[in-house]
């Protein structure tokens, strides 16, 4: 690559990065995904301060690279993710059978990598590959580089401009007016690459509201019933005890993860209030894997006594997620207030349904 061409690419990369999400739609994104790593991939989330001398992602036999956390991540779990952050993340639809690598850079850049079957995460073959960055009116930003010589720009209706470079043809660069994010679709053809691009296939994930991923399965049970229940699933269900007048609103979903949410009397199954909740997330090693993340920058270590570890995210101390040794289940404890929450960790009100 030559310096004026890195130098051109480099002033479309941002400086900024996604917002951080709150305590409580993390969450749902837990409920989607895999757990420690998603809590990992948010918990780094950059702080959105400026950052001097962002780069393209590194473009060659792999495709865009980032270099910093990358978790595998399933259809639901993006959906999920693209409803919480405070920008898009663009891919090229679900294709059936594969699977996904989610990686974030500290600038910002999100990368969604297609692994098909067969593929263990991590491989190092030239994959398809979406990454998208924030820019400053990106649309302004890569209509200029698509002017210069060496881009051949591709049609993409009037509201849009994409281009490709001639010496590096296997990334093909995106952008819509009104919008601050860039697009790079890399594929090992280039072919499929400005097919994608050409043929509109790009788009942002479609986001799903937190609130509806958890609502959507939902059931009011009593406490009765919610003990019959923790009985029938065959491994521990946390939670923080019984409470009079209570509705205790159960939601499961495909990949394993269970909450329970206590409502107030009165309040209806599936509201869109937050309240007391309680996540169990199947994870193996859960206690070698939330004492790695205790132990991270922006994490606070809480003592909750010598048989469990416990943290919570600075940016988000309204969720507190604990682990007890030789158990393969992470809870997350959320309560709206922060100061409820804590008690109920550091008094050792967390245990599974007796």
């Amino acid at each position: 690559m030559t310096e004026g061409t890195r130098s051109s690419r480099q002033r479309l990369q941002a400086r900024r990065s996604p917002r951080s999400a709150q305590g409580f739609r993390l969450l749902a994104v837990l409920a989607v995904a895999v757990a420690a790593g998603l809590v990992a991939w948010l918990l780094t989330a950059h702080d959105g301060s400026p950052h001097s001398g962002a780069g393209p992602g590194k473009t060659g036999p792999v495709g865009p690279v980032a270099t910093r956390k990358t978790v595998p991540v399933n259809v639901e779990g993006l959906r999920t993710l693209a409803g919480v952050l405070k920008q898009p993340i663009y891919w090229a639809g679900a294709k059936p059978g594969y699977r996904y690598e989610l990686t974030r850079e500290a600038d910002g850049r999100i990368f969604i990598r297609y692994l098909p079957p067969g593929t263990k995460a991590g491989s190092k073959k030239p994959l398809l590959t979406i990454g998208t960055y924030p820019v400053p009116d990106a649309f302004a930003a890569t209509r200029a580089v698509a002017a210069k010589a060496d881009s051949v720009k591709l049609y993409v209706g009037g509201n849009g401009i994409a281009f490709y470079a001639r010496h590096q043809p296997t990334s093909v660069y995106l952008a819509y007016q009104g919008s601050d994010f860039q697009v790079e679709v890399y594929d090992s053809s280039p072919e499929v690459a400005r097919k994608l691009v050409q043929s509109r296939a790009v788009k942002p994930v479609p986001g799903r509201s937190p609130l509806q991923t958890q609502s959507g399965g939902a059931h009011g049970l009593t406490l009765t019933s919610l003990k019959s229940y923790a009985r029938s699933v065959g491994h521990p269900v946390y939670w923080v005890g019984s409470r009079p007048g209570t509705t205790y609103e159960v939601t499961q979903t495909s990949a394993g993860q269970i909450y329970l949410r206590y409502l107030p009397p009165g309040v209806a199954v599936g509201t869109g209030t937050p309240y007391l909740t309680v996540g169990t997330y199947p994870l193996r090693d859960a206690f070698d894997a939330t004492r790695r993340l205790a132990g991270k920058a922006g994490t606070v270590r809480m003592d909750v006594g010598s048989s469990a570890v416990a943290f919570y995210a600075r940016a988000r101390p309204t969720s507190i997620y604990e682990a007890f040794p030789g158990v393969d289940y992470q809870v997350e404890l959320y309560d709206p207030s922060v100061l409820e929450a804590r008690e109920l960790a550091t008094a050792g009100k967390i245990f599974p349904i007796g």
